[in-house]
């Protein structure tokens, strides 16, 4: 898949659902940002690297982000799910 303009593709991680002891975990109970590793940048995404250069926005591919929860729009592409997210909607690179 290849993100264009100013969107951020990423592969979620999954979220622990369950307790080291085996106790289910509800919903409620998860964190309100979650993490992915980015899988493609759009040509118009300026926001990652130290010195932000728009050049070389390749160098986030393969980073873990951070963004909030029910943001983007998620999709399957090969078996696999992926969310779909405008470059604003990235909190931070972890």
């Amino acid at each position: 898949m290849l993100a264009l303009g100013d969107y951020v593709i990423v592969k979620p991680t999954a979220t622990q659902t369950t307790t080291p002891g085996g106790i289910i975990l509800p919903d409620s109970a998860h964190t309100k940002a979650a993490s992915g590793e980015v899988v493609s940048i759009g040509e118009g995404v300026y926001l990652f690297g130290p010195d932000r250069d728009p050049d070389k926005p390749s160098r986030a591919i393969g980073r873990t982000v951070l963004f909030a929860r029910g943001r983007g729009v998620e999709v399957e592409n090969g078996g696999k799910s992926y969310l779909v997210l405008k470059d604003t909607e990235v909190l931070a690179i972890l």
